[in-house]
């Protein structure tokens, strides 16, 4: 005779776990931390005070830059410093000639005035003007560029060209202006700045090869 196992009047069946996000059923997990988006910043926190940088310590300006004042921003030239020198233009930058070359070089020269001018940003650079011409028929945006130059040394002005007259118009600020904050260098040494590297000292230099067609 076999002996049979006798089972329990009610089993207890045990359904194998559901899998999460099943078709089955869903299992809750912890939700995830959020994410910071940018309404959680405090832009606020973040901006440098617009004075950090002028704690007291004197300020060098490293990069004297050559161009006219543009038109946009209200300048002061200053009232004495200027220097008239021999230069070439190549690819739309100026290049100051050496004394020894100017003679070989005459045809390719172009005679400027650099006259220190300052930005309201306290930006210094150096303005390149031709020569007035006094004598004959001159050119209106030379001579007007004069006049900007002469009312810039008192005041602080823009320069605005007026293509209909072909010549330059002084604009004046409606509002005074604070008397301009020149650096503590000196005109040799703002020149040597802005013309570290744009000197023509002998006829192998890259512009006058250029020139040549030896390059």
């Amino acid at each position: 005779m076999y002996e049979t196992k006798s089972q329990p009047d009610n089993p207890v069946i045990t359904p194998p776990p559901t899998p999460a996000n099943s078709a089955f059923g869903r299992v809750c997990l912890p939700s995830p931390p959020l994410l910071p988006t940018k309404h959680n910043i405090d832009i606020s926190s973040l901006r440098m005070p617009q004075d950090y940088a002028t704690d007291g310590a004197e300020s060098i300006q490293v990069a004297i830059p050559i161009h006219k004042p543009q038109a946009q921003n209200y300048f002061r030239a200053h009232s004495e410093w200027n220097i008239t020198i021999a230069m070439i233009e190549h690819q739309d930058q100026l290049y100051a000639v050496d004394g020894a070359l100017r003679a070989e070089l005459e045809a390719d020269i172009k005679i400027r005035i650099i006259v220190p001018c300052i930005s309201r940003d306290n930006d210094v650079f150096l303005w390149p003007l031709a020569p007035n011409v006094t004598t004959g028929r001159g050119n209106e945006w030379v001579t007007s560029g004069h006049r900007v130059l002469a009312a810039a040394r008192k005041e602080w002005v823009r320069m605005r060209s007026n293509m209909r007259l072909r010549a330059y118009d002084i604009i004046r600020p409606k509002t005074t202006f604070d008397p301009p904050s020149w650096p503590a260098q000196t005109f040799d040494e703002l020149i040597e700045l802005a013309f570290d590297d744009l000197v023509i000292r002998s006829l192998d230099h890259p512009v006058i090869r250029a020139l040549q067609g030896d390059l």
